[in-house]
């Protein structure tokens, strides 16, 4: 298993095997889980710069729970407009 980045997260749901409910509904569950951070980073991305998307990169599955890392990336900033963001968060921050 490589290495965790702070920018990892994972959602976990747990079931239980050999259960007769609908086994679709814990695929579905961590489908809306993912859809939700994309349509949220989405929004939060755009109330700064328009031309920010946002990505989410799945990079494992896990056995046993159903365990999914993510990672958040931005495609299509230009690094001058993200060093100014940076600078500007690191100036209130501190």
């Amino acid at each position: 298993m490589e290495e965790r980045l702070e920018t990892d997260f994972c959602f976990e749901i747990d079931f239980e095997k050999g259960s007769y409910e609908n086994p679709s509904r814990v695929f579905k569950a961590m489908s809306g889980l993912i859809d939700s951070v994309q349509f949220l980073d989405l929004n939060l991305a755009q109330a700064i710069d328009i031309s920010i998307r946002p990505q989410i990169i799945l990079q494992e599955i896990e056995v046993g729970s159903l365990k999914s890392w993510l990672r958040n990336i931005i495609v299509g900033v230009e690094d001058e407009a993200l060093k100014k963001l940076m600078l500007c968060q690191t100036s209130i921050d501190g």
